[in-house]
């Protein structure tokens, strides 16, 4: 017989022993839950190492020692807040609360070049001369920028480093003209009436 028919056969006649050893009863004997459990797992330990002692035994090795260390404590983690830092991004960026119109200089006489939505965020690129202001990238034509109002915007980020930017003269309006109710004289002759 080869070494994994013996091995077989030792394990095979260590669970039939196992199995009529946990049927055999003392009469009129009762064991508690508990103890039925211990008894189960020792006999379950017993057999184990019968079996492989017997396959040791079989092949010509030696069974190591089984360990007998006692368990250890579970280890305790103790958790210590620590400062939570937010990174400030080095390029300032602006967004917006209420969707504003981005134009070509800093009032609503300049025309509109783009609107910068609720969600969307654009690079600050200066400074305006004109108070609450900010001269941005233009969110709707890349390349480009713009005056945005600094009313419901809000910037993160250092700008301290910006240039400041003076803005175009604002627009002059052209003048249409328009037309007018004013009588003009004619070269007819009015007829006159004389008595």
């Amino acid at each position: 017989m080869n070494k994994s028919g013996v091995t077989l056969a030792a394990f095979t006649a260590t669970l039939a022993a196992s199995s009529l050893a946990c049927n055999l009863g003392v009469p009129g004997a009762t064991i508690a839950p508990e103890a039925r459990s211990e008894t189960a797992i020792a006999r379950t330990v017993e057999a184990r190492l019968a079996l492989t002692a017997s396959a040791a035994e079989a092949t010509g090795t030696q069974v190591p020692p089984i360990s007998t260390a006692t368990p250890l404590e579970p280890a305790t983690v103790t958790l210590e807040p620590t400062e939570a830092h937010t990174a400030t991004p080095s390029i300032p960026m602006i967004s917006v609360s209420l969707n504003t119109n981005c134009r070509k200089g800093p009032g609503r006489s300049y025309d509109f070049l783009g609107a910068l939505l609720i969600g969307e965020t654009e690079e600050v690129v200066a400074l305006s001369t004109v108070p609450n202001y900010w001269y941005i990238t233009n969110p709707d034509q890349p390349g480009e920028f713009c005056y945005l109002w600094g009313e419901y915007a809000t910037v993160v980020g250092n700008t301290e480093a910006l240039p400041q930017f003076t803005p175009l003269p604002s627009p002059t309006p052209t003048l249409t003209p328009t037309p007018s109710n004013t009588p003009t004289p004619s070269n007819t002759p009015t007829p006159t009436f004389t008595p």
